[in-house]
């Protein structure tokens, strides 16, 4: 039986390339052990979970990361840091993949499930920077 205990994401790098991966796993996973109102505002935790919280966030950081942040024992407070510190990838991501559904064509893809792939692909990364596409005109544009 595989170990259920086995974390199956990253650690959080300096560069905070994978923060929006990361934040999702460290979410998931805080909400699997009960513990998600460690992270939310103006909700109460016992110092036990709160405690757990941190411990968790805090094993998927790099050193480098667990130095800068040493004195932040509050788990909300130090989502919120990396929050400041990386969310504006959403800003960086978003002309990159405005200008890939922009350009994405049927005759780029090999088949059309590598097409079909990519346009669900782009449409859920552009909606989680914050604009909503609709996959069926894109679908019919590609086929023009």
């Amino acid at each position: 039986m595989a170990n259920s205990s086995k974390i199956d994401f990253d650690i959080l790098g300096v560069s905070g390339a994978k923060y929006l991966r990361w934040k999702d796993g460290i979410i998931a996973h805080l909400r699997t052990m009960g513990l998600e109102h460690t992270i939310q505002e103006n909700t109460w935790s016992s110092y036990q979970e709160k405690q757990k919280a941190h411990i968790f966030i805090r094993h998927h950081l790099t050193e480098s990361l667990k130095n800068e942040y040493l004195k932040i024992r509050d788990s909300y407070e130090l989502l919120q840091c990396f929050k400041d510190r990386f969310e504006h990838h959403k800003d960086v991501m978003l002309p990159r993949l405005r200008d890939e559904w922009s350009n994405l064509r049927f005759e780029d893809c090999t088949s059309v499930n590598e097409c079909n792939s990519a346009v669900f692909r782009l449409a859920s990364q552009l909606e989680y920077c914050g604009d909503k596409i609709s996959n069926d005109a894109k679908i019919e544009e590609i086929f023009e």
